[in-house]
C-alpha cells in the first residue's frame, strides 16, 4: 500500500459573514483557511494575510476561535479588525490582548496570596480579641 502526499505549500484565506460594527469600531467576519498538505497554519500568518487584503496592519487584527475541519485541508476561524489600536485595547478582551502582545500580564508571585490569607486570619484574630470573644477559624465552626 502507498501513500501519495503532495507538498502544496500554498495558504488560501477567504473571508465570509463580513460585517462592519460602527458601534465597536470593527470590522468582523468568519475566516476560512485552505491549506492542503500543511497541519495548521500559524495565526500570525493569517493575521498578515488579512492585513495584506484589507490594506492596515497586523497589530489591529485579532483571529481565534479556529477549528480544523475532519481531514484536515480547511479550517475555520473568526477575525476582527479594528480601525485603530486604542479601539481594540477598549474593546478587546484581555487575554486576547496578552496573546497578541498588547497587554502586558503581571505575574504575582505565590507568597503574595499566602501573605494575605495570613493577614486576615491575624486581623480576625485582633477583632476577636477586641471583641472579648476567642478567636475560631470559620473552617471549624460547626454550626
Amino acid at each position: 500500500m502507498s501513500v501519495l502526499c503532495f507538498q502544496n505549500d500554498t495558504v488560501t484565506i477567504r473571508t465570509r459573514k463580513f460585517m462592519t460594527n460602527r458601534l465597536l469600531q470593527r470590522k468582523q467576519m468568519v475566516i476560512d483557511v485552505l491549506h492542503p498538505g500543511k497541519a495548521t497554519v500559524p495565526k500570525t500568518e493569517i493575521r498578515e494575510k488579512l492585513a495584506k487584503m484589507y490594506k492596515t496592519t497586523p497589530d489591529v487584527i485579532f483571529v481565534f476561535g479556529f477549528r480544523t475541519h475532519f481531514g484536515g485541508g480547511k479550517t475555520t476561524g473568526f477575525g476582527m479588525i479594528y480601525d485603530s489600536l486604542d479601539y481594540a485595547k477598549k474593546n478587546e478582551p484581555k487575554h486576547r490582548l496578552a496573546r497578541v502582545g498588547v497587554f502586558i500580564v503581571q505575574q504575582l508571585p505565590k507568597t503574595f496570596f499566602n501573605n494575605i490569607v495570613l493577614w486576615v486570619q491575624w486581623n480576625e484574630q485582633e477583632q476577636a480579641i477586641c471583641r472579648g470573644t476567642t478567636y475560631r477559624p470559620k473552617d471549624l465552626l460547626s454550626d
